[in-house]
């Protein structure tokens, strides 16, 4: 089981049950198309991300050199991007979606 940190999570997850590994981004084949899961988007256009930028450049140069064909990101409260990049912060969806409702669109 995996969890992506975001940049207010301090927590020990592995506390709760060691079987969970947390990590900054992870990737998933899913129906043929590889999936990039993380906190930060790869695609940012605000000014308050320049402390967030390593992350950022790190995950955008991840997402092209592994070929992912999405990415599945929060952080972004309510800055949506487009068809390849999928918004899941709370603040955009309201409640937490199921990964297989997610991957259907």
């Amino acid at each position: 089981m995996y969890i992506t940190k975001g940049n207010h999570d301090k927590f020990n997850y592995s506390k709760i049950d060691p079987r969970i590994e947390t990590s900054k981004y992870f990737i998933y084949d899913i129906n043929g198309k590889l999936y990039l899961f993380s906190h930060f988007p790869t695609m940012i256009t605000k000014d308050w991300v320049k402390k967030y930028s390593d992350d950022i450049n790190e995950l955008s140069k991840i997402f092209i050199d592994k070929h992912c064909d999405y990415h599945v990101h929060g952080h972004s409260h309510g800055q949506q991007f487009h068809d390849h990049f999928i918004n899941v912060c709370i603040h955009v969806l309201h409640e937490p979606k199921k990964l297989i409702d997610i991957v259907k669109k």
